[in-house]
């Protein structure tokens, strides 16, 4: 066993363990340990003396982001401020301890980790001490684990998809390289699984309370597991640690299926345990003593067997027979043209249920979502009958059918998609994604790419977590690069203090990532600019919690633009108006259009943006929203990022889940400057949109206030839902933004959604006063009776 501080002479390799200078690694075959110490590297929360990282031999972990003590008396947390983190010596054992005392002084805490020789556990004892002269009443112990991006396991409701309370004996949470669990060996502790917009967020255990008299103490231990591998390993080690021994299965599914998952159903119905099984069927579970129900669940559907298993003996074989899968074969041409990328929904017709291709996160099979970069392909799917609904972004129209799948057999699913909506001069973009870079995100980067291009997206911007990626690697070997191309990113998240979410856009090649604690947002902004000139800098989801909504944690008042909260800056050049977290949100959506307008007329001409935000395959689908962004020559291939980058800082922006707006005032668009000195100026909009893309309403704005509005045609068939001509007589100068409606949802293309198609257009801003600038006033400049000239043309 062995101890060392990172940065101290003749340390092992600190890039094994990820830890940074300061940190104490714990290292005992077969696991190594990071707790986080004496440092100001800003790949740490406010997680001094916590458990910040594991490795186990050459696989690395990087979804504990932070695993410290909590102590709560008399219902409320307790303020701890860690005063030492020290390497010692416990049991004869290296260790590490951690010194906290509570902000009035009257508790304090030592935490002791340290590593079990030849275990896959760091045991976590914390002693709290009652100084005070008072009683403490109803103290508890425990933990805060965040490891967000995929569900926690517990035995009983199994993976936890919402917020919960749950008496618990462990939790587990499968990674990429390690999966892990957190052990109670005292007894069942009380969990609160919280979430944030994204997914999972953190988990706060605790045990029961108790009241500590004055110079009193009380201790708790728990144990954390990391080993290589998925939730079975951890599972297994999780019982463990808590003393409760187990027998183990070692099954087979025959004749082995593509993938498949097996689930240990105890007699009351709760799922203690679910594993995936290996490419040739088999798979493994250790599980108390007891009676089980195993449900496996294949391409061709599901099987069940009961077992019973008893302590002492050998692994029990087990056999199980899924259904043999039918096939579904895919072709998905261009009307007129040759193979296309495509997205395919794939849902059963009653009381067939919809079919399972695979986890959330691949592109081959994401639930009942199938993605082709080729256009053709062939997937395994229950017997059933079935409606499959193929796309390819909000400018080609439909393809749906139904067919029947038997046993054994196939169906083939020909597919045509008509280019219906064209839009030369401008190219469609995606400035917010997620990949398997970010810890909340499994996405491999080539399955990432897949999915653009099967959407159209044109242009793409990785921004993960605090990690600056590029997809350039990946769109080379995928030969996508007609199709898409793309910029280096990253989303700013920070913390300590939380300030709200960054994007910055486009970053050089080796640019490190910026740091995201003890920093201002005027500092944050500043190294930005210097460290990537001519980066975008996106404020991201400006009103989404409390935590990440710039606006919320700035408490900004955007009618005035003063924030309540010190140290809010302007200095930013987008605004993410429409996260696809929100779709099914439109009040949300309302809200933001309406404090960028507040913006704009206080001067501050940031650009419109519309971003998926997505972090998986399943549910998050790129392209919904997308900003289209006007360009000199809208080809993939022959744009940059930094021409990209100067068309959204000058507004050359349009925002939709689906209708394209053209909007024309005086012959300029999206952020042009026009002139009239007169105050006479034409305003022309056309809207197109694909069959599946509902039209309602045209709403005109000037200076933020609705000047017109007409229903748009609902003709079969037609591309052009409306044509709005008229002419403005406006008595100073002032900015013109179009915004569309639909009422049908768009649950065709955006499965569990209730979305409606919307869009808006970056203002065009005219000048009245003959300065050669455009001048932003908080007043109404137009009404209604100034509208000369308003015709009804074609749709209306």
């Amino acid at each position: 066993m062995s101890l060392w501080r990172v940065g101290s002479p003749g340390e092992p390799a600190a890039e094994r363990t990820r830890g940074r200078e300061g940190d104490l690694v714990l290292s005992s075959l077969p696991l190594d340990v990071v707790v986080s110490g004496d440092t100001d590297e800003s790949r740490r929360r406010i997680s001094k003396g916590s458990v910040v990282g594991a490795a186990v031999g050459d696989a690395v972990g990087s979804e504990i982001r932070e695993l410290g003590r909590v102590v709560v008396a008399d219902g409320a947390e307790v303020a701890f401020e860690v005063t030492r983190v020290t390497p010692t010596w416990r049991a004869g054992r290296p260790a590490v301890r951690v010194d906290e005392e509570s902000e009035d002084g009257n508790l304090v805490a030592v935490t002791y980790v340290d590593l079990v020789p030849g275990k896959p556990w760091a045991t976590l004892t914390t002693t709290v001490t009652n100084r005070g002269r008072t009683i403490a009443k109803a103290v508890r112990l425990g933990d805060r684990v965040l490891w967000p991006g995929e569900a926690t396991f517990t035995p009983g409701p199994g993976f936890v998809y919402a917020p919960a309370r749950r008496e618990v004996r462990w939790i587990a949470r499968r990674g990429k390289a390690l999966s892990y669990a957190l052990a109670f060996p005292e007894g069942p502790m009380t969990a609160d699984f919280s979430f944030e917009p994204h997914g999972p967020w953190d988990q706060v255990a605790l045990g029961g309370p108790s009241d500590l008299a004055p110079r009193a103490s009380r201790t708790s231990r728990r144990v954390l597991v990391a080993v290589p591998g998925g939730l079975e390993r951890a599972a297994e080690a999780a019982w463990a640690a808590i003393g409760v021994r187990t027998s183990r299965i070692d099954g087979r599914l025959k004749p082995a299926p593509s993938w498949a998952t097996v689930e240990a159903f105890d007699p009351e119905g709760g799922k203690v345990l679910a594993v995936s099984a290996d490419a040739d069927g088999s798979f493994a579970m250790a599980l108390p003593f007891g009676r089980y129900r195993l449900l496996a669940r294949a391409p061709g559907g599901v099987d069940t067997t009961t077992v019973s298993m008893v302590l002492g003996r050998p692994p029990l074989a087990v056999e199980m027979f899924p259904p043999l899968p039918g096939r579904l074969r895919f072709r998905v041409t261009e009307d007129g043209g040759g193979l296309v990328p495509a997205r395919l929904v794939v849902r059963g017709v009653p009381p067939t249920p919809d079919p399972v291709f695979g986890p959330e996160h691949t592109a081959g099979g994401a639930g009942n979502l199938i993605y082709t970069l080729d256009g053709e392909g062939e997937r395994e799917i229950p017997p059933g009958r079935y409606r499959v609904t193929a796309t390819h972004g909000v400018e080609y129209g439909l393809f749906g059918r139904e067919v029947e799948v038997e046993e054994g057999m196939g169906a083939t699913v020909r597919a045509s998609l008509r280019h219906e909506v064209d839009t030369p001069g401008w190219i469609s973009a995606d400035f917010h994604l997620h990949a398997s870079p970010s810890n909340d995100s499994s996405v491999p980067l080539d399955d990432r790419i897949v999915s653009l291009a099967a959407e159209n997206v044109e242009f793409a911007v990785a921004t993960d977590h605090n990690v600056i990626t590029d997809y350039a690697p990946a769109i080379a070997a995928l030969r996508a690069g007609t199709l898409l191309t793309c910029a280096r990113g990253v989303e700013v998240t920070t913390w300590n203090p939380p300030i709200g979410h960054f994007n910055s856009w486009p970053h050089p090649a080796g640019a490190q990532a910026p740091p995201f604690t003890r920093m201002t947002p005027a500092e944050l902004f500043a190294l930005l600019r210097e460290r990537a000139p001519g980066a975008v800098i996106q404020v991201n989801h400006p009103r989404m919690g409390h935590m990440i909504g710039y606006f919320n944690v700035a408490r900004l008042n955007p009618a005035t633009g003063v924030a309540r909260s010190a140290g809010y800056s302007p200095d930013f050049d987008a605004l993410e108006v429409v996260n696809g977290m929100e779709l099914s949100a439109q009040d949300r959506i309302d809200g933001n259009l309406a404090e960028w307008f507040a913006l704009l007329n206080l001067g501050h001409r940031y650009a419109p943006t519309g971003n998926s935000d997505s972090h998986r395959l399943s549910h998050q689908i790129v392209g919904y929203p997308r900003t289209y962004v006007r360009v000199a020559d809208d080809r993939p291939e022959a744009v940059t990022p930094e021409q990209l980058a100067e068309a959204v800082r000058a507004g050359r922006t349009m925002v939709t889940t689906g209708p394209f707006i053209r909007l024309s005032v005086g012959g300029g668009g999206p952020g042009d400057l026009v002139h009239a000195r007169s105050g006479a100026v034409d305003v022309r909009i056309e809207v197109d949109a694909a069959d599946f893309v509902d039209v309602k309403k045209v709403e005109l704005f000037v200076n933020g206030v609705q000047t017109a509005e007409a229903t748009a045609s609902s003709a079969p068939g037609a591309v052009r839902r409306a044509i709005l001509s008229l002419k403005l007589v406006l008595p100073r100068d002032a900015w013109i933004a179009a915004v569309v409606r639909g009422e049908k949802a768009l649950t065709e293309v955006l499965p569990g959604t209730t979305a409606r198609p919307f869009a808006f257009t970056s203002p065009v801003f005219v000048d009245v006063d003959g300065d050669g600038a455009f001048s932003a006033s908080t007043s109404s400049t137009t009404h209604s009776e100034s509208i000369i000239d308003a015709s009804a043309d074609g749709s209306f």
